[in-house]
């Protein structure tokens, strides 16, 4: 899961960096990563500059891979040993075809978001001619009425007030929708859940929802099937076979039955609204979510009630992981590490000594647990909490 880094790269820069190829550093373990993932006995890491590193042999070494992006890298997730994919700024999606050795770009965000908006200026053009002949319209029956000496002109007032807001929020949406056209940035995308090689999603900040039917080859946005109208950063999606669920700003969590065709908006657990930055499904009706201040829910039947875990370091969490045998491991900002030994119920608090944030964990293949974040790479032993 992506960590809830600042959005803070300028327009130019995040142009610039999209467009040209990842450095080669022998530190590149150590910088700025921001998410892993296990793929068999390979561990595979995303982070900034473009950054993607691989580890054979549990993350006691790491080789760089060949990546077309120096974009900050925010989620990677795999369907099987060769192919996976990782998102990032400028509404970046890659993919790989050799377990991680090498990616290509898959989905320039900012050419999308381009055509997308410029497809929509036609019917917006077409939508204000046709309310402004029926603004005309009524503006003509108000005067008539007026004329006529009618006493109550209220509907008709009331029809062109109505017509000339829907005209005005019209005018608004082609204004945005011409400015785009000139934009050198498109919404980072957060995170990537892909259910088999074919069917993939994507969720991003300002509510940005894509998913492909063909392995990425081509991409379509669903945001408009999301009860999401302000837009809400999506910062997390995860699923199982045809349940999926979106977790992200101001305590949204949504959830689909039907392998994303439909969504349900879930009443938010969080009594003050806190933004998740992650969702994990332990079993088809257990499903966790952590995130601003350390808050983390636990619902025992889909997300149809959810009950508060307790916890004592009130730091962000940034990505929730489950290792298997009711072990659950949390982490999250200054160092917060978390694990559960009952299947997410409850949670013993550590904080690592260098209080460096940690942005994900995963458990390598000899059990110890591989954390990335602002420090790069740590390894810790679990005999060691």
């Amino acid at each position: 899961m992506a960590v809830s880094w600042p959005l803070s790269l300028s327009a130019q820069d995040a142009n610039v960096a999209s467009q040209l190829p990842s450095i080669k550093s022998k530190k590149a373990s150590e910088s700025l990563l921001q998410d892993i993932i296990r793929n068999g006995d390979r561990l595979v890491a995303v982070g900034e500059r473009g950054h993607i590193i691989y580890s054979d042999n549990n993350g006691k070494s790491w080789q760089q891979a060949d990546v077309p992006t120096r974009a900050m890298l925010t989620a990677v997730y795999f369907v099987s040993a060769e192919k996976g994919w990782a998102v990032g700024y400028d509404g970046l999606v890659l993919n790989t075809a050799d377990g991680g050795k090498t990616w290509a770009i898959q989905l320039d965000g900012l050419k999308f978001t381009r055509k997308r908006m410029a497809d929509t200026i036609p019917a917006l053009e077409d939508k204000i001619k046709s309310l402004q002949k029926d603004k005309a319209a009524a503006e003509e029956q108000l005067a008539e009425a007026e004329a006529n000496g009618e006493e109550d002109l209220t509907p008709y007032e009331d029809l062109v007030a109505d017509l000339d807001d829907h005209l005005s929020t019209l005018e608004g949406e082609l204004d945005d929708a011409k400015a785009s056209l000139s934009n050198t940035v498109a919404n980072p995308l957060m995170d990537v859940w892909f259910r088999d090689a074919d069917n993939g999603f994507v969720v991003g900040a300002f509510g940005e929802f894509l998913k492909t039917e063909d392995g990425g080859a081509t991409w379509e946005s669903v945001a408009g099937s999301l009860d999401n109208e302000d837009r809400h950063h999506l910062n997390a999606v995860a699923g199982l076979g045809n349940l999926m669920y979106i977790a992200g700003e101001s305590g949204y969590i949504y959830r689909s039955d039907d392998g994303g065709d439909t969504w349900s908006l879930l009443q938010s657990p969080d009594p003050e609204n806190g933004s998740f930055f992650a969702v994990n499904i332990i079993s088809p009706d257990e499903v966790l979510v952590s995130g601003l201040r350390g808050a983390m829910y636990r619902s025992g039947d889909r997300g149809n009630s959810w009950k508060q875990i307790p916890e004592d370091l009130h730091k962000n969490m940034n990505s929730v992981y489950f290792a298997g045998n009711d072990t659950v491991l949390a982490v999250g900002n200054d160092g917060a590490f978390l694990r559960s030994r009952d299947g997410g119920r409850t949670f013993l608090s550590h904080v690592r000594k260098n209080r460096l944030t940690i942005a994900s964990v995963v458990e390598a293949a000899d059990g110890n647990y591989i954390l990335v974040g602002s420090g790069g790479v740590q390894i810790v032993v679990p005999e060691s909490l």
